[in-house]
């Protein structure tokens, strides 16, 4: 089994393998989401002032997570649905178990790739994009509040599954929380 996790949460997965599947750890291969991002850069992982200055996502408003420095940080702009294709159809991931992956969702569900779409909610908070020539593609994200990396991806998608915690009405605090509202 995979897990795809964000970086700040790999140290709890591995002390969860340890503890829970200590007689097989080859039954979990736990993969970090960044290795799965398609982007040069990081748009989203700096939280707003008006984040850190509510306290709802603690003091330093990172509840302690680290910034993932790996990528530059750049500005996030519209794209065409070409030149996203463009960067789908060209992404290889540096890290062998991501092939692994592949190789299997393609075998087993017509999936022929999988990637971490950055969204802006916490820092290291990604959406998912399952590319089917097959099928079509499928976007899922957590709850975010609307973000121009998450729209660029969702062209074209057959489906798109997106969490709302909020519900109408609430949009101020959505804001705040970096959430979305069902309105």
């Amino acid at each position: 089994m995979y897990v795809i996790t964000p970086t700040p949460m790999m140290g709890w997965m591995e002390l969860f393998k340890k503890e829970n599947i200590e007689n097989r750890p080859d039954l979990l291969e736990i993969v970090p989401s960044n290795k799965l991002n398609p982007e040069k850069f990081y748009y989203y992982q700096n939280m707003s002032k008006k984040a850190i200055e509510s306290g709802v996502h603690g003091k330093d408003g990172y509840y302690g997570v680290e910034m993932d420095n790996s990528l530059p940080f750049g500005r996030c702009y519209k794209k065409t649905k070409k030149e996203i294709d463009e960067i789908v159809d060209q992404f290889e991931s540096e890290d062998s178990r991501v092939a692994k992956i592949y190789d299997m969702l393609h075998r087993h569900m017509g999936i022929d790739k999988l990637l971490s779409i950055e969204v802006n909610h916490c820092p290291q908070s990604y959406g998912c994009l399952l590319v089917s020539r097959k099928h079509g593609n499928i976007v899922y994200s957590g709850d975010t509040t609307p973000c121009m990396n998450l729209a660029n991806y969702t062209q074209g998608a057959k489906v798109l599954i997106h969490e709302a915690t909020l519900e109408e009405g609430m949009e101020e605090d959505a804001e705040k929380k970096k959430h979305t509202t069902t309105k």
